[in-house]
């Protein structure tokens, strides 16, 4: 699963920092990687559900000002990163682990939209 589109504020996001959303959703104290521009944050945590498939990620993306999750999903051995101010890259590493590259799916997503666009797995990915 790449993840869902979040259009309507988290309950009570406007008394709400993006740390404290970030911890209720996760569960864990995270730090946040900001956008380039520094408008989101992104955080992730690692969770191992069958140690012979790897971890999988849930991470959320929250919007700063007024802090409200805007779009947050689970992957199975993979990661996510920033690609433009309002745009994360979604890798899924499919299969057993010591995976070759052509088991590797790549997603840009819209943070802002929701839109999905599968794409090429970019080389510093």
């Amino acid at each position: 699963m790449v993840g869902i589109h979040c259009s309507g504020k988290h309950p009570n996001s406007s008394q709400t920092g993006w740390k404290q959303l970030c911890l209720k959703e996760l569960g864990t104290e995270t730090t946040g990687e900001p956008s380039p521009d520094g408008t989101y944050m992104l955080c992730r945590k690692e969770v191992v559900v069958q140690k012979e498939m790897g971890p999988s990620l849930e991470y959320v993306v929250v919007k700063k000002n007024p802090a409200e999750i805007v779009y947050r999903g689970q992957i199975m051995r993979g990661n996510v990163v920033w690609y433009s101010n309002e745009e994360v890259i979604i890798t899924e590493k499919l299969g057993i682990l010591g995976i070759r590259k052509e088991n590797v799916r790549t997603f840009r997503v819209n943070v802002r939209t929701g839109r999905i666009t599968e794409t090429e797995t970019p080389e510093k990915f």
